[in-house]
């Protein structure tokens, strides 16, 4: 299955979806000049570059390609909102672009943190002395989120054309009965 992303202009249900890919919808598929545009013109500018290179690419005017009503259900979705481009992930809740990259480099650092534990606590067990070490803190994720509270999306459900070739991001496995 693919990692679906749909892509807004402005957030809430009266926001302006501009297209959605069916595959590496995450943050590290998509180009770090769409995700650190900083005004409106120079982040439709930079996702149009993007989506031309893009074979899973559904546009407004051929409707919604999922079979979901709005992207409360999207793997991802981006917004350009008031200077800042904003991830959700499954419709939770907005973290601005710059709490995901802080909250990957932390990521980064605690797992090279860990296993530098990992190995303290290897010595520790083998030696039997001294104070155990202490284990790391996990960044919090900023997509950690509350199963009650959902975002406001645009609903589609009058938009609906479910996609179920290339740009479904579903893999279509054949046989035959015997």
């Amino acid at each position: 299955m693919g990692t679906r992303a749909d892509f807004y202009l402005g957030r809430g249900k009266d926001a302006t979806w501009l297209g959605s890919i069916a595959w590496d919808g995450y943050p590290d598929g998509i180009p770090d000049n769409v995700l650190n545009a900083k005004d409106e013109s120079f982040y439709l500018s930079e996702l149009k570059l993007f989506f031309k290179t893009r074979d899973d690419l559904t546009l407004p005017d051929e409707g919604w390609p999922w079979p979901w009503d709005d992207s409360g259900t999207t793997d991802y979705a981006y917004a350009f909102d008031g200077g800042q481009v904003y991830i959700a992930c499954y419709g939770y809740k907005w973290v601005t672009t710059e709490a995901w990259r802080l909250y990957k480099l932390s990521n980064a650092a605690y797992e090279k943190a860990w296993g530098v534990w990992d190995e303290m606590h290897s010595w520790w067990e083998r030696a039997g002395e001294g104070e155990e070490p202490v284990e790391p803190d996990a960044p919090e994720d900023p997509f950690d989120y509350d199963e009650g509270s959902k975002l406001e999306f645009p609903d589609m459900r009058d938009r609906k054309n479910v996609q179920l070739g290339e740009k479904s991001g579903l893999f279509f496995i054949g046989g035959r009965r015997v």
